[in-house]
């Protein structure tokens, strides 16, 4: 019997990943022996009609935004249920899970999937590669698939004829990683919804320089935003843009001294304009940029702004 396990920490991909589980694989009989399971963390007893699945393993306690415990969960449901197949949801809690469950099992691992072939013997899996630029599509050896799966990819199948209900406890482990605290995450105006963002990158050597993007901000009515090293190794902004960040569809994004990593292409290329300013004439953010300007940014802005300012020039507001 081929079987597959979905879980996801959001219950609404969850559902669709177990409906699309049921379709998988271009030989018919293999479908049709296919047994899908689902894990279910915390809240209450799930209701089992009507349902995708043919099993749902509850586990009432539960820590969802803790990995470590997640990993351990979902470690203990794949032992419960023997899957050849495990669908996580990739969430930015399943993108985390996945790869460690995958790891601690010694199962292959796909990331990003779209599309699998499941037959009696061979697999193959199709997911995406270059920040979504392509596909790869990989020959699984082994008894034992781990895969992530964003919204929408899976084409959904029926519900079960009956669903068994049963419940389990995680033994906790000794933790490897202590919160020591938390703090709120703090709120801005919406990326998604500006006109005008200044993209800014490690170009930028020090946090004080950042009052010189401010004050071209000020003259554009612009927001600020940056790359991922910014935010989440020099803690400058709360969020970034990128594969992992925030997207845009501004309708100017000027990019300040962004190198152009693909993975950052990602959160700005739906803009109407990429403007970008960079000293390194062979930059990757010139071959995606409308307007490429060659230039030391703390020799250039000073100029900007002075004819900005002697020009009139307002933010570029949305219509």
């Amino acid at each position: 019997m081929n079987r597959t396990l979905v879980w996801s920490d959001h219950e609404s991909l969850a559902l669709e990943l177990a409906r699309g589980a049921r379709s998988l694989g271009s030989d018919p009989t293999v479908r049709e022996d296919r047994h899908v399971a689902m894990a279910v963390f915390g809240g209450p007893l799930p209701v089992a009609l009507p349902s995708p699945a043919d099993q749902i393993v509850w586990i009432s306690e539960a820590s969802a935004d803790d990995a470590d415990w997640c990993v351990d969960a979902l470690c203990e449901v794949v032992a419960r249920t023997d899957p050849n197949l495990v669908l996580v949801g990739a969430t930015k809690l399943g993108l985390e899970v996945a790869p460690r469950v995958a790891e601690r099992l010694s199962a292959a691992y796909v990331p990003w999937s779209v599309g699998f072939d499941l037959g009696a013997a061979d697999h193959t899996a199709t997911c995406t590669s270059y920040a979504g630029a392509g596909q790869t599509t990989m020959t699984i050896r082994g008894d034992r698939i781990v895969a992530t799966v964003a919204p929408g990819v899976l084409g959904g199948g029926g519900d079960a004829p009956e669903t068994l209900v049963e419940s389990m406890v995680v033994a906790p482990r000794q933790r490897r990683v202590v919160v020591l605290g938390d703090r709120p995450k703090p709120k801005g105006a919406s990326l998604a919804e500006a006109s005008t963002v200044l993209d800014v990158g490690q170009g930028i050597r020090e946090r004080a320089d950042l009052s010189l993007i401010e004050q071209l901000a000020g003259l554009l009515d612009a927001q600020i935003a940056c790359s991922r090293p910014l935010a989440a190794e020099r803690d400058w902004f709360p969020e970034w843009l990128g594969l992992s960040g925030a997207r845009i569809k501004a309708r100017l994004c000027l990019t300040i001294g962004v190198s152009g990593a693909i993975q950052h292409i990602v959160g700005i290329r739906d803009s109407q304009v990429i403007a970008a300013v960079n000293s390194d004439e062979n930059a990757p953010i010139f071959a995606q940029a409308d307007v490429g300007v060659v230039a030391d940014l703390y020799e250039f802005l000073p100029v900007l702004m002075r004819r900005l300012t002697e020009r009139g020039v307002a933010g570029v507001k949305q219509s």
